[in-house]
Protein backbone atom coordinates (compact mmCIF):
# COMPACT_ATOMS: atom_id res chain seq x y z
CA UNK A 1 0.00 0.00 0.00
CA UNK A 2 2.87 2.35 0.78
CA UNK A 3 4.08 1.94 -2.79
CA UNK A 4 0.59 2.75 -4.15
CA UNK A 5 0.38 5.89 -2.04
CA UNK A 6 3.84 7.01 -3.12
CA UNK A 7 2.93 6.62 -6.80
CA UNK A 8 -0.25 8.68 -6.36
CA UNK A 9 1.65 11.34 -4.44
CA UNK A 10 4.37 11.68 -7.06
CA UNK A 11 1.80 12.45 -9.74
CA UNK A 12 -0.17 14.84 -7.55
CA UNK A 13 2.89 16.83 -6.48
CA UNK A 14 3.55 17.85 -10.07
CA UNK A 15 0.34 19.86 -10.44
CA UNK A 16 -0.92 20.69 -6.93
CA UNK A 17 -0.16 23.87 -4.98
CA UNK A 18 -0.59 23.79 -1.24
CA UNK A 19 -1.89 26.04 1.52
CA UNK A 20 0.42 25.97 4.52
CA UNK A 21 -0.78 25.61 8.09
CA UNK A 22 -0.09 28.42 10.52
CA UNK A 23 2.88 27.78 12.74
CA UNK A 24 1.96 28.26 16.36
CA UNK A 25 2.84 26.58 19.61
CA UNK A 26 0.00 24.29 20.72
CA UNK A 27 -2.29 26.04 23.18
CA UNK A 28 -5.27 24.63 25.03
CA UNK A 29 -7.31 27.80 24.35
CA UNK A 30 -9.87 27.87 21.55
CA UNK A 31 -9.61 30.61 18.96
CA UNK A 32 -11.92 31.77 16.20
CA UNK A 33 -10.09 31.61 12.87
CA UNK A 34 -10.64 34.68 10.76
CA UNK A 35 -8.86 33.85 7.52
CA UNK A 36 -10.29 33.91 4.02
CA UNK A 37 -8.90 31.55 1.40
CA UNK A 38 -7.93 32.71 -2.04
CA UNK A 39 -10.51 31.99 -4.71
CA UNK A 40 -10.30 29.74 -7.73
CA UNK A 41 -11.58 30.73 -11.16
CA UNK A 42 -13.21 28.37 -13.67
CA UNK A 43 -9.93 28.24 -15.55
CA UNK A 44 -8.17 27.02 -12.41
CA UNK A 45 -6.25 30.25 -11.76
CA UNK A 46 -5.79 31.29 -8.15
CA UNK A 47 -7.01 34.79 -7.32
CA UNK A 48 -6.23 36.95 -4.30
CA UNK A 49 -9.45 38.74 -3.30
CA UNK A 50 -9.42 42.47 -2.65
CA UNK A 51 -10.66 43.73 0.68
CA UNK A 52 -12.28 46.90 1.96
CA UNK A 53 -12.60 47.93 5.59
CA UNK A 54 -16.04 49.23 6.53
CA UNK A 55 -16.72 51.16 9.75
CA UNK A 56 -20.24 52.41 10.15
CA UNK A 57 -23.09 52.94 12.61
CA UNK A 58 -26.20 51.73 10.79
CA UNK A 59 -28.72 52.50 13.53
CA UNK A 60 -28.99 52.53 17.29
CA UNK A 61 -26.92 49.61 18.63
CA UNK A 62 -26.17 48.28 15.13
CA UNK A 63 -22.57 48.65 13.96
CA UNK A 64 -20.22 47.40 11.26
CA UNK A 65 -16.48 47.35 11.81
CA UNK A 66 -15.59 44.74 9.25
CA UNK A 67 -13.06 43.59 6.71
CA UNK A 68 -15.12 42.99 3.58
CA UNK A 69 -13.91 40.65 0.82
CA UNK A 70 -14.97 42.09 -2.53
CA UNK A 71 -15.94 39.68 -5.36
CA UNK A 72 -13.87 39.99 -8.51
CA UNK A 73 -16.89 40.21 -10.85
CA UNK A 74 -20.24 42.01 -10.93
CA UNK A 75 -22.13 39.05 -12.40
CA UNK A 76 -22.29 35.43 -11.26
CA UNK A 77 -24.24 32.34 -12.28
CA UNK A 78 -26.21 29.79 -10.31
CA UNK A 79 -25.60 26.09 -10.90
CA UNK A 80 -27.91 23.09 -10.74
CA UNK A 81 -25.99 20.24 -9.14
CA UNK A 82 -25.74 16.54 -9.78
CA UNK A 83 -24.17 13.92 -7.51
CA UNK A 84 -20.98 12.28 -8.76
CA UNK A 85 -21.17 8.60 -9.69
CA UNK A 86 -20.70 6.72 -6.41
CA UNK A 87 -21.20 3.12 -7.55
CA UNK A 88 -19.19 1.75 -5.81
CA UNK A 89 -16.08 4.02 -5.30
CA UNK A 90 -14.19 1.22 -3.55
CA UNK A 91 -11.75 1.40 -6.47
CA UNK A 92 -10.90 4.98 -5.39
CA UNK A 93 -10.64 4.40 -1.64
CA UNK A 94 -9.07 0.92 -1.90
CA UNK A 95 -6.53 1.04 -4.76
CA UNK A 96 -4.79 -1.97 -3.20
CA UNK A 97 -7.89 -4.04 -3.96
CA UNK A 98 -11.18 -4.99 -2.33
CA UNK A 99 -13.48 -7.97 -2.02
CA UNK A 100 -17.08 -8.59 -2.99
CA UNK A 101 -19.72 -6.22 -1.67
CA UNK A 102 -23.46 -5.95 -1.17
CA UNK A 103 -25.70 -2.99 -1.99
CA UNK A 104 -28.72 -2.03 0.13
CA UNK A 105 -31.13 0.83 -0.55
CA UNK A 106 -32.39 2.09 2.81
CA UNK A 107 -34.56 4.87 1.44
CA UNK A 108 -32.54 7.81 2.75
CA UNK A 109 -29.21 6.29 1.72
CA UNK A 110 -27.52 3.45 -0.15
CA UNK A 111 -25.13 1.27 1.84
CA UNK A 112 -22.31 -0.75 0.26
CA UNK A 113 -20.79 -3.34 2.61
CA UNK A 114 -17.54 -4.93 1.49
CA UNK A 115 -16.60 -8.45 2.58
CA UNK A 116 -13.66 -7.39 4.80
CA UNK A 117 -15.65 -4.76 6.73
CA UNK A 118 -15.23 -1.65 4.61
CA UNK A 119 -18.39 0.41 4.19
CA UNK A 120 -19.52 3.16 1.83
CA UNK A 121 -22.72 5.08 2.59
CA UNK A 122 -24.16 7.40 -0.07
CA UNK A 123 -26.77 9.97 0.97
CA UNK A 124 -28.63 11.62 -1.87
CA UNK A 125 -32.33 11.96 -1.03
CA UNK A 126 -32.17 14.65 1.68
CA UNK A 127 -28.57 15.70 1.31
CA UNK A 128 -25.59 14.93 -0.87
CA UNK A 129 -22.84 13.20 1.06
CA UNK A 130 -20.62 10.14 0.94
CA UNK A 131 -19.07 8.46 3.94
CA UNK A 132 -16.40 5.74 3.61
CA UNK A 133 -14.87 3.83 6.54
CA UNK A 134 -12.74 0.74 6.95
CA UNK A 135 -14.47 -0.07 10.24
CA UNK A 136 -17.97 -1.28 10.98
CA UNK A 137 -19.93 0.72 13.55
CA UNK A 138 -21.66 -2.45 14.77
CA UNK A 139 -18.49 -4.10 16.07
CA UNK A 140 -17.37 -3.56 19.67
CA UNK A 141 -13.69 -3.10 18.81
CA UNK A 142 -13.12 -0.43 16.17
CA UNK A 143 -9.80 1.29 16.88
CA UNK A 144 -9.93 3.35 13.68
CA UNK A 145 -13.13 5.02 14.89
CA UNK A 146 -11.37 5.92 18.15
CA UNK A 147 -8.42 7.26 16.15
CA UNK A 148 -10.77 9.38 14.04
CA UNK A 149 -12.43 10.72 17.19
CA UNK A 150 -9.04 11.75 18.60
CA UNK A 151 -7.89 13.33 15.34
CA UNK A 152 -11.11 15.37 15.17
CA UNK A 153 -10.79 16.58 18.77
CA UNK A 154 -7.14 17.45 18.20
CA UNK A 155 -8.19 19.66 15.27
CA UNK A 156 -10.51 21.53 17.66
CA UNK A 157 -8.20 21.80 20.65
CA UNK A 158 -5.03 22.60 18.70
CA UNK A 159 -6.29 24.19 15.44
CA UNK A 160 -3.03 25.96 14.58
CA UNK A 161 -0.50 23.18 15.21
CA UNK A 162 2.00 22.78 12.40
CA UNK A 163 1.98 19.26 10.87
CA UNK A 164 5.11 17.12 10.85
CA UNK A 165 6.37 14.23 8.73
CA UNK A 166 5.21 10.75 9.64
CA UNK A 167 7.00 7.42 9.29
CA UNK A 168 5.27 6.57 5.98
CA UNK A 169 5.07 9.97 4.26
CA UNK A 170 6.19 13.59 4.55
CA UNK A 171 3.81 16.54 4.98
CA UNK A 172 3.78 17.70 1.37
CA UNK A 173 3.10 14.16 0.15
CA UNK A 174 0.21 13.79 2.60
CA UNK A 175 -1.39 17.03 1.41
CA UNK A 176 -0.95 16.01 -2.21
CA UNK A 177 -2.40 12.56 -1.59
CA UNK A 178 -5.59 13.95 -0.03
CA UNK A 179 -5.98 16.58 -2.72
CA UNK A 180 -5.58 13.96 -5.44
CA UNK A 181 -8.28 11.71 -3.93
CA UNK A 182 -10.79 14.58 -4.12
CA UNK A 183 -9.83 15.42 -7.70
CA UNK A 184 -10.21 11.78 -8.74
CA UNK A 185 -13.66 11.77 -7.16
CA UNK A 186 -14.73 14.01 -10.03
CA UNK A 187 -16.25 16.94 -8.13
CA UNK A 188 -16.42 20.37 -9.77
CA UNK A 189 -14.96 22.24 -6.80
CA UNK A 190 -11.35 23.18 -6.21
CA UNK A 191 -10.07 21.67 -2.92
CA UNK A 192 -8.73 24.23 -0.44
CA UNK A 193 -6.80 22.54 2.36
CA UNK A 194 -7.88 23.98 5.69
CA UNK A 195 -5.94 21.81 8.11
CA UNK A 196 -3.47 18.95 8.16
CA UNK A 197 -3.23 17.07 11.46
CA UNK A 198 -0.38 14.59 11.84
CA UNK A 199 0.05 12.47 14.97
CA UNK A 200 2.41 9.61 15.60
CA UNK A 201 1.07 6.55 17.36
CA UNK A 202 2.54 7.73 20.65
CA UNK A 203 1.18 11.25 20.18
CA UNK A 204 -2.29 9.78 19.71
CA UNK A 205 -2.00 7.85 22.96
CA UNK A 206 -0.66 10.93 24.77
CA UNK A 207 -3.55 13.05 23.47
CA UNK A 208 -6.04 10.38 24.54
CA UNK A 209 -4.59 10.55 28.04
CA UNK A 210 -4.76 14.35 27.97
CA UNK A 211 -8.48 14.30 27.12
CA UNK A 212 -9.74 11.29 29.01
CA UNK A 213 -7.11 10.32 31.56
CA UNK A 214 -8.09 10.20 35.24
CA UNK A 215 -11.76 10.43 34.34
CA UNK A 216 -11.33 13.79 32.64
CA UNK A 217 -14.37 14.37 30.44
CA UNK A 218 -15.06 18.07 30.93
CA UNK A 219 -15.80 18.69 27.25
CA UNK A 220 -18.51 16.00 27.16
CA UNK A 221 -16.59 14.03 24.56
CA UNK A 222 -16.97 10.34 23.78
CA UNK A 223 -14.13 8.51 25.59
CA UNK A 224 -11.68 6.43 23.60
CA UNK A 225 -9.77 3.42 24.89
CA UNK A 226 -6.80 2.80 22.62
CA UNK A 227 -3.88 0.79 23.98
CA UNK A 228 -1.82 0.99 20.79
CA UNK A 229 -2.09 2.78 17.47
CA UNK A 230 -0.09 3.96 14.48
CA UNK A 231 0.99 7.18 12.74
CA UNK A 232 -2.04 8.90 11.22
CA UNK A 233 -2.85 11.90 9.04
CA UNK A 234 -6.19 13.77 9.15
CA UNK A 235 -7.02 16.36 6.48
CA UNK A 236 -9.86 18.89 6.44
CA UNK A 237 -10.82 20.61 3.18
CA UNK A 238 -12.99 23.53 2.19
CA UNK A 239 -13.69 24.28 -1.48
CA UNK A 240 -13.96 27.15 -3.94
CA UNK A 241 -15.51 27.71 -7.35
CA UNK A 242 -15.34 30.57 -9.86
CA UNK A 243 -13.16 32.59 -7.51
CA UNK A 244 -15.65 32.34 -4.64
CA UNK A 245 -15.39 30.14 -1.51
CA UNK A 246 -18.13 27.60 -0.85
CA UNK A 247 -19.70 27.46 2.58
CA UNK A 248 -17.54 25.15 4.66
CA UNK A 249 -15.76 24.45 7.92
CA UNK A 250 -15.33 27.12 10.60
CA UNK A 251 -18.25 29.28 9.56
CA UNK A 252 -21.39 30.40 11.41
CA UNK A 253 -24.23 27.92 11.17
CA UNK A 254 -26.99 28.59 8.67
CA UNK A 255 -30.36 29.52 10.13
CA UNK A 256 -33.37 28.59 8.01
CA UNK A 257 -37.06 27.94 8.44
CA UNK A 258 -37.06 25.79 5.31
CA UNK A 259 -37.45 22.00 5.37
CA UNK A 260 -34.08 21.49 3.66
CA UNK A 261 -31.14 23.20 5.29
CA UNK A 262 -28.42 24.49 2.96
CA UNK A 263 -25.47 22.13 2.77
CA UNK A 264 -21.91 22.79 3.81
CA UNK A 265 -19.31 21.77 1.24
CA UNK A 266 -16.48 20.05 3.09
CA UNK A 267 -14.29 16.96 3.13
CA UNK A 268 -12.24 15.03 5.68
CA UNK A 269 -9.78 12.27 4.87
CA UNK A 270 -7.95 10.12 7.43
CA UNK A 271 -5.22 7.72 6.37
CA UNK A 272 -2.17 5.85 7.60
CA UNK A 273 0.43 3.54 6.06
CA UNK A 274 -2.33 1.07 5.18
CA UNK A 275 -4.28 3.63 3.15
CA UNK A 276 -7.49 5.61 3.62
CA UNK A 277 -9.29 4.70 6.84
CA UNK A 278 -12.17 7.17 6.51
CA UNK A 279 -13.36 9.79 4.06
CA UNK A 280 -16.42 12.03 4.26
CA UNK A 281 -17.33 14.43 1.45
CA UNK A 282 -20.33 16.75 1.67
CA UNK A 283 -21.83 17.90 -1.63
CA UNK A 284 -19.65 15.75 -3.93
CA UNK A 285 -21.26 17.18 -7.03
CA UNK A 286 -20.78 18.11 -10.65
CA UNK A 287 -22.66 20.83 -12.53
CA UNK A 288 -25.70 19.73 -14.48
CA UNK A 289 -26.92 23.16 -15.69
CA UNK A 290 -25.64 26.74 -15.53
CA UNK A 291 -27.76 29.89 -15.52
CA UNK A 292 -26.84 33.00 -17.45
CA UNK A 293 -24.61 35.31 -15.39
CA UNK A 294 -26.71 37.72 -13.34
CA UNK A 295 -25.94 41.06 -11.72
CA UNK A 296 -25.17 40.76 -8.02
CA UNK A 297 -25.76 43.27 -5.26
CA UNK A 298 -22.63 45.19 -4.39
CA UNK A 299 -21.25 45.62 -0.88
CA UNK A 300 -23.40 48.66 -0.19
CA UNK A 301 -26.47 46.72 -1.26
CA UNK A 302 -25.62 43.92 1.19
CA UNK A 303 -25.15 46.40 4.03
CA UNK A 304 -28.51 48.01 3.21
CA UNK A 305 -30.20 44.61 3.44
CA UNK A 306 -28.67 44.11 6.88
CA UNK A 307 -29.88 47.52 8.06
CA UNK A 308 -33.36 46.94 6.70
CA UNK A 309 -33.62 43.62 8.54
CA UNK A 310 -32.69 45.13 11.89
CA UNK A 311 -34.90 48.18 11.36
CA UNK A 312 -37.74 45.78 12.14
CA UNK A 313 -36.19 44.84 15.50
CA UNK A 314 -35.38 46.59 18.76
CA UNK A 315 -31.76 46.03 19.78
CA UNK A 316 -31.26 46.42 23.51
CA UNK A 317 -27.51 45.83 23.33
CA UNK A 318 -24.84 46.78 20.77
CA UNK A 319 -24.52 44.38 17.83
CA UNK A 320 -21.34 44.59 15.74
CA UNK A 321 -20.60 42.77 12.48
CA UNK A 322 -16.90 42.12 11.91
CA UNK A 323 -16.60 40.13 8.65
CA UNK A 324 -18.29 40.33 5.25
CA UNK A 325 -17.76 38.09 2.24
CA UNK A 326 -19.60 36.43 -0.63
CA UNK A 327 -19.83 32.65 -0.82
CA UNK A 328 -21.59 29.95 -2.79
CA UNK A 329 -24.17 27.88 -0.88
CA UNK A 330 -26.09 24.81 -2.17
CA UNK A 331 -29.80 25.42 -1.51
CA UNK A 332 -32.84 23.31 -2.34
CA UNK A 333 -34.99 24.67 -5.18
CA UNK A 334 -37.97 22.42 -5.89
CA UNK A 335 -36.35 18.99 -6.35
CA UNK A 336 -32.85 20.19 -7.20
CA UNK A 337 -29.86 21.51 -5.29
CA UNK A 338 -28.71 24.83 -6.74
CA UNK A 339 -25.38 26.49 -5.98
CA UNK A 340 -26.26 30.13 -5.28
CA UNK A 341 -24.15 33.18 -4.31
CA UNK A 342 -24.86 34.81 -0.94
CA UNK A 343 -23.50 37.77 0.96
CA UNK A 344 -22.49 36.64 4.44
CA UNK A 345 -22.17 39.16 7.29
CA UNK A 346 -20.74 37.71 10.49
CA UNK A 347 -21.14 38.85 14.07
CA UNK A 348 -18.95 37.57 16.92
CA UNK A 349 -20.20 37.46 20.50
CA UNK A 350 -17.18 38.45 22.57
CA UNK A 351 -18.38 36.40 25.55
CA UNK A 352 -18.52 33.25 23.39
CA UNK A 353 -15.41 33.90 21.31
CA UNK A 354 -13.21 31.48 23.24
CA UNK A 355 -15.71 28.62 23.16
CA UNK A 356 -15.02 25.36 21.42
CA UNK A 357 -16.28 25.31 17.82
CA UNK A 358 -17.75 28.82 18.05
CA UNK A 359 -17.47 30.77 14.80
CA UNK A 360 -20.05 33.46 15.37
CA UNK A 361 -23.49 34.00 13.88
CA UNK A 362 -24.28 35.39 10.45
CA UNK A 363 -26.92 37.00 8.29
CA UNK A 364 -26.93 35.74 4.70
CA UNK A 365 -28.65 37.40 1.76
CA UNK A 366 -29.03 36.10 -1.78
CA UNK A 367 -26.50 38.13 -3.77
CA UNK A 368 -28.78 38.14 -6.83
CA UNK A 369 -32.31 38.56 -5.42
CA UNK A 370 -31.47 40.15 -2.06
CA UNK A 371 -33.74 37.68 -0.25
CA UNK A 372 -32.93 36.47 3.25
CA UNK A 373 -31.61 32.89 3.42
CA UNK A 374 -33.26 32.48 6.83
CA UNK A 375 -36.64 32.55 5.09
CA UNK A 376 -35.64 30.49 2.09
CA UNK A 377 -34.36 33.37 -0.05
Amino acid sequence: MRKNIKIAVSAALICVCFLGCVKQKPDISFDVRETTAAGITNSGETTVPSTQHVTRELSENLFIDAEAVIPEKNEYSTYTLKMVDCDPLFNLFCPEGYGSYTKEDRGNCIVYDESTGKRLVVYEKYQNEIRYTTYNFKTEERPMQDVETLMYYHSLVYPHTEPHDLSFMNVEEMKAYGNDVLIQLGISWEPMLLRCVTLSGQELLDFQEELFGNGNNELFMTPTALTETTDTCYLQFNFAFDGIPLIGFEEPNVSSYEEFFPMEVTATIMFNADGIQSCTVSCPCTIEATSDPQQILNLEGAITLLKDKYDLQILYEPLKFTDIWMEYIPVKRDEAWVLTPYWCLRQINEESKGSLSYFGSAQRFNAITGKDLTYGG
